[in-house]
């Protein structure tokens, strides 16, 4: 692990005299010491390996993350063109989610679709919020037909079939959580 001299990792090996077998145990204490030489912070990391896994990818898989404290403002410069489904084809601008940026709980993308486009039924493992920029995006599941114009938003929850079109083309925000993946939309085609 990678660490200036202002932290201390402190790694013990701990043993369990009770029960049947003597239990081993290893956990972590990650030490950050102010200017004054006095600790200020310290970060307890489990034995539990799967916790120690689950702490150190939500804190961005690196330790230089959770010993500095949570990351600052990232600024995301541009979006990655993000390949979609049905006819005509449509521009999907991805924000933030699993290819642009790494993310697994969100993601955020910008649609650009064209008069006629539609796209085969779906249900998805992932809740869906739609936020209509310009146009309108037509939202089709079991219970009926929903037509959200530019300023409002439709939201599909997870497990629910939909059907998604732009009769007359449409400019919209979509944000899924967690995040879009093509093997989580389960379309009809698929």
């Amino acid at each position: 692990m990678e660490a200036p001299d202002h932290y201390v990792v402190d790694i013990r090996r701990g043993y369990s005299t009770k029960g049947v077998d003597a239990v081993g145990t290893t956990w972590a204490l990650a030490w950050h010491f102010a200017a004054d030489g006095k600790a200020d912070r310290v970060v307890n990391l489990s034995g539990d390996q799967h916790e120690m896994d689950a702490f150190t990818w939500a804190n961005r898989c690196r330790a230089s993350h959770f010993l500095k404290g949570p990351p600052m403002a990232t600024l995301i410069k541009q979006p990655r063109i993000v390949d979609a489904a049905g006819t005509p084809p449509k521009t999907i601008r991805e924000h933030v989610g699993r290819l642009n940026t790494a993310t697994t709980a969100v993601s955020l993308a910008r649609m650009s679709s064209p008069p006629g486009w539609a796209e085969p039924w779906q249900m998805p493992d992932f809740d869906e919020w739609t936020l209509v920029l310009s146009g309108s995006l037509v939202v089709e599941d079991d219970d009926g037909t929903h037509v959200a114009a530019a300023g409002e938003t439709v939201h599909a929850p997870r497990g629910e079939r939909v059907r998604y079109s732009t009769p007359h083309g449409a400019e919209y925000v979509a944000v899924c959580v967690p995040a879009f993946a093509p093997n989580l939309v389960r379309r009809d085609d698929a």
